[in-house]
């Protein structure tokens, strides 16, 4: 679990990063305009020349951190990347305070309103870092904050007064000086107390949440342990039964009447029918109980081809034409062969079974490529179905990583429109199933998701009733093994 942890304590702390570089791009713009605001329209004498060279050193340095936001996020060491990442964000917010000071400085000091901004830093402080972190940016905002007031007050550097919006004797007066800047740090250490307080309680109720999720995953691999031993034993005896009646049906045991052996067929078929299920049931159990499965370096078409060269008689025999397209010069993926295997099975299995006589099965593969896919495709939420002609067939463009994608399209009996979020389910069937195959385990389709989420990638369909229906998955690109969780991005 610790392993895990650091990935996700990683992953977000980058985010809250990313989210700190967009609010200083905010914040850089309403300075600029107010520092336009002030000078030109309310007829305030500020160092114009001054104050918009802090603005764009600001802006230079949000550049940089962008950039470097990017870099760390290639860094595959979660810890070291965690550890380059705080370092990150303390730096950042350091500067900031300095480059506060600046702003203030050249625009009245203590007379400048904008003084009280220093709380929003010890906000962003108390999220991001560590509660010692925290009061050391406050402590350091003390500092830089005194280091000016006692300057300016000795003349030591120049005091910009704000002409015409406070008077000038108020930089003089001792008394409003002190009062303000003690009520200014104590303000910031109290933020910082009360922010840390939330953001502590909050952060223990994350981990406790995080240890309860994997106790959880512990007792439903336990589970499916069980299962897949029950249905193991069931297994072995179904099968000794069907190969009894097996014998029976083949005169073995000499002849019987016609009545008999319709009976004895019918016992036989039912007991083929659970042999089907419990083997389904144990393949779904042995792979949700699995802790690590051996992995390897596949070429998804490869794969494809073999699977299909096993059951391309049975597609023959119903009328279909099976094709495979856009599988040449692929990376490779790093999975399971088993698993890989059992999953293209389930999916064109079920293409088979569910298209009519004359109908068409495709299976494509391409690389894809996050980023350049369009805005409008469904793959803010991969999980869930879609319906219509939404997914594209250009899979192309990612920034955290590429893919292979894989789809299986049929022009069978299609899904129906309501029972396309619920076709993952374990023992789910759509209601327009049993005209087509009366006998189904409803397992296929979960035992197909549950190898895509071992292996880091996402499945979802997309249906139209009498139309067909297209099955697609992506899985990661490499040839390590995977780690961590994929990072699904809304657009």
């Amino acid at each position: 679990m610790k392993e895990v942890r650091e990935d996700q304590l990683g992953e977000e702390l980058l985010s809250r990063i990313e989210w700190l570089i967009k609010l200083r791009w905010i914040a850089i713009g309403g300075v600029f305009c107010v520092i336009i605001g002030v000078k030109f329209l309310l007829l305030v004498d500020i160092p114009l020349l001054s104050l918009c060279f802090g603005t764009i050193t600001l802006l230079l340095l949000n550049f940089v951190y962008f950039w470097y936001s990017k870099r760390l996020k290639q860094d595959a060491d979660f810890q070291h990347q965690r550890k380059r990442a705080l370092f990150f964000a303390n730096l950042q917010i350091s500067v900031d305070l300095f480059m506060l000071v600046f702003l203030i400085h050249f625009s009245g000091g203590l007379e400048n309103p904008f003084i009280f901004y220093f709380i929003f830093h010890m906000v962003i402080a108390s999220i991001l870092l560590s509660n010692r972190a925290a009061y050391f940016q406050a402590t350091f905002a003390t500092v830089l904050l005194g280091a000016m007031i006692i300057l300016e007050h000795h003349h030591i550097i120049y005091h910009h007064h704000m002409q015409g919006f406070v008077p000038y004797e108020m930089h003089g007066n001792i008394v409003y000086i002190t009062g303000v800047f003690l009520i200014l740090t104590s303000t910031l250490f109290i933020t910082i107390y009360m922010a840390t307080s939330i953001v502590n309680r909050l952060r223990a109720r994350e981990q406790e949440l995080a240890i309860a999720n994997e106790q959880l995953s512990e007792q439903d691999r336990r589970k499916s342990q069980y299962v897949w031993t029950v249905a193991h034993d069931i297994q072995s005896h179904l099968s000794t039964i069907q190969s009894c009646l097996k014998v029976v049906l083949n005169g073995l045991t000499g002849g019987m009447p016609d009545k008999t052996r319709e009976m004895v067929a019918r016992a036989e078929g039912r007991t083929l029918y659970l042999l089907h299920f419990t083997k389904d049931l144990l393949n779904l159990s042995r792979i949700k109980s699995a802790r690590e499965m051996p992995k390897e370096e596949l070429q998804l078409a490869k794969v494809a081809e073999k699977v299909i060269e096993g059951i391309k008689m049975w597609s023959t025999e119903k009328g279909l034409s099976l094709t495979v397209e856009g599988t040449t010069e692929l990376p490779t993926v790093y999975a399971n062969r088993d698993e890989i295997e059992q999953l293209f099975l389930n999916l064109i299995v079920n293409a088979i079974k569910y298209t009519p006589k004359g109908g068409k099965i495709t299976v494509e593969a391409s690389k894809f490529e996050y980023a350049k896919n369009p805005p409008y495709a469904p793959f803010s939420n991969p999980d869930s179905a879609s319906t219509g002609s939404r997914i594209q067939k250009n899979l192309e463009g990612r920034k955290e990583g590429d893919y292979v994608a894989v789809s299986v399209s049929d022009t069978g009996i299609g899904i129906p429109e309501d029972d396309l979020s619920h076709i993952f389910e374990e023992f789910y069937r759509a209601k327009n199933t049993g005209s087509v195959a009366a006998e189904g385990t409803g397992l296929g389709l979960s035992i197909a998701q549950q190898i895509i989420k071992d292996h880091g990638g996402k499945i979802w369909a997309e249906s139209k009733v009498g139309q067909g229906t297209k099955f697609t998955f992506l899985l990661p690109i490499g040839t390590v093994p995977f780690k961590g969780g994929v990072k699904w991005q809304k657009f």
